[in-house]
């Protein structure tokens, strides 16, 4: 995460929200600075020769896909909004150019902090620290959590946490303010976004005064420029204009029992026509049911989110008008949680210009079980679903990066289903970037993980933990409660695709010395992409640090 070195420009209102877009651009979640002009595709999306497709029933039009890739809108859960939809002023900012900041200076922060703040800091900055802060309390605010409830979490796991520290250590005073001052802009910003008050503006200048005397970047003048913005403006200044960081505004939703969100990485593409400004989002799969869409925007008139299936005819999915001061303003929380290939956040202006910056997209990962149904009939090992004996869609999907608590950005399907005598596992991993894919192991039990890889981590109940690992290429790796010497009889088939590669396995319960009864299995599967970009993606993932598990239900 980098901090926005601008924090002071003109209050002409392009000016205005060009330094918002600065600070937000480099904002937890975002990677980089996010482009007007459409990126460069890296890999040219084809279809499949017909003949070798999976059935036309199961695909989207534009690319060669399983069935899995059709929109499940129908089955998406459904969050509540409890808060009223948000009305507020437009942000602003001071009025002149702020000079270079300081270098941000070290700051005391303990080991066991990594462990509360999921961090892992070494002799930080105060620049760091502020960072990691914004970053967990962005994510206590997806999952729900009140800004007040964080603060006194912190509060008593810091007190339980000085009674065993040392009395150099127990000087946390930065770490302190820094939290205190996050979480009170959060509760600040949405009790102004239903109803601006004086009174709040007054605690605001408090909260602003506080981070001052912290963060060593402040100095006197944007201090004094901040407060005469809010004081004299009465209006409610950004996060990136306090923090330098994006932190996301609270609103209370109640999410579907079982349902964790998390953010996708996929990049959007920008277009703009005049009075609209628009950013298309290509998922290949949605990673799970999209509810909540951030942006930053200024006098937007109107605020549409679109789906597709094919890229070219889109459907409105839902819609915000204002024609207040400010215009709508981010975030959108869906109604109506949706899965679709393609998205579209469209903003309709109140003026000639519409302004879209740094869209981020969150969706719901599906509580980790999976269905195995009995057939009669066993697949044929080929690699591209074709068989009735596969279900329809995939039972396994939501692959999450643990690395950046994300979605992954190549997300994984998984079907199963099972016989009498053997289980069956369909895999496709999606990859977008297919011409510097990685694969060149095809021995036995060579280390497939150091490539591109999916592996099968299953445990029968009552047995030992069996490891199954495939590659593009068809090879296999095994073990047993880790015993590599272990091999197993087992078969795969595996494909390749314009947008990734597929495979179908076949593990007889002999194998397993197990067969399916009552009790559910235990069962994960990880994704190792290998080629530009290095990803280690995992389906089992709980997002609070509590241990998880996936289940194999016949």
């Amino acid at each position: 995460m980098h901090r926005t070195n601008k924090i002071f420009v003109t209050l002409l209102l392009p000016a205005l929200f060009t330094f918002v877009v600065n600070a937000a651009e480099n904002a937890p979640g975002n990677k980089g600075m996010i482009m007007r002009k459409p990126p460069v595709q890296e890999a040219p999306k084809e279809t499949p020769p017909a003949p070798t497709a999976p059935p036309e029933e199961r695909k989207p039009k534009r690319v060669e896909t399983p069935p899995q890739q059709m929109p499940r809108e129908e089955r998406a859960p459904k969050p509540i909004v409890v808060q009223p939809e948000p009305k507020r002023p437009e942000a602003a900012q001071p009025d002149t150019e702020h000079p270079e900041p300081r270098p941000a200076a070290p700051a005391n922060w303990p080991v066991a902090f990594n462990d509360y703040f999921h961090a892992t800091l070494e002799s930080p900055t105060t620049d760091a620290v502020l960072a990691a802060i914004i970053a967990h309390v962005n994510r206590g605010t997806v999952l729900g959590r009140q800004p007040e409830q964080e603060a006194e979490r912190f509060n008593t796991w810091a007190k339980e946490w000085r009674r065993n520290a040392s009395r150099g250590e127990s000087d946390v005073r930065v770490v302190e303010g820094f939290l205190k001052n996050v979480t009170a802009w959060v509760s600040l910003e949405s009790q102004f976004t239903v109803q601006p008050d004086r009174d709040l503006l007054k605690q605001l200048v408090r909260v602003v005064q506080s981070q001052a005397s912290l963060d060593p970047q402040y100095d006197d003048m944007r201090k004094q420029k901040i407060i005469n913005t809010i004081e004299q403006q009465g209006l409610f200044v950004p996060s990136g204009i306090l923090f330098g960081y994006s932190v996301l505004p609270y609103r209370a939703v109640v999410l579907p029992k079982g349902y964790v969100p998390f953010e996708s990485p996929t990049k959007p593409e920008f277009a703009d026509t005049t009075s609209r400004a628009e950013a298309t989002y290509d998922f290949i799969e949605a990673p799970g049911p999209i509810f909540r869409v951030d942006f930053d925007t200024i006098d937007a008139a109107r605020v549409v989110i679109e789906q597709s299936a094919d890229g070219n005819q889109y459907q409105l999915v839902q819609e915000w008008k204002s024609t207040g001061p400010g215009g709508v303003q981010g975030p959108a929380i869906l109604a109506k949680p949706f899965r679709a290939r393609y998205m579209r956040v469209a903003v309709e202006s109140q003026k000639e210009t519409a302004v879209l910056r740094n869209p981020r997209v969150f969706a719901l990962k599906e509580p980790p079980a999976a269905i195995s149904t009995l057939e009669t009939e066993s697949p044929v090992l080929d690699g591209s679903f074709k068989e009735t004996p596969w279900p329809r869609k995939a039972q396994v999907d939501g692959f999450i990066n643990p690395d950046t608590e994300e979605f992954a950005e190549a997300q994984t399907t998984v079907r199963v289903c099972h016989t009498a005598d053997a289980l069956y596992i369909a895999v496709y991993a999606r990859e977008p970037r297919m011409s510097t894919m990685a694969s060149t192991m095809s021995d036995r039990d060579a280390p497939l993980w150091q490539e591109e890889s999916f592996a099968i981590v299953l445990r029968p109940t009552g047995k030992p933990e069996y490891r199954f690992v495939v590659n593009p290429l068809g090879a296999q790796f095994d073990s047993r409660d880790g015993n590599e010497e272990w091999n197993g009889e087992w078969k795969v088939s595996t494909k390749t695709w314009p947008v990734g590669w597929s495979a179908e396995i076949e593990i007889p319960f002999a194998s397993l010395g197990a067969d399916p009864g009552k009790d559910d299995w235990e069962i994960d599967f990880v994704r190792t992409r290998r080629n530009v970009e290095n990803e280690r993606s995992v389906w089992v993932y709980s997002g609070d640090g509590t241990k998880a598990r996936g289940l194999l239900i016949f």
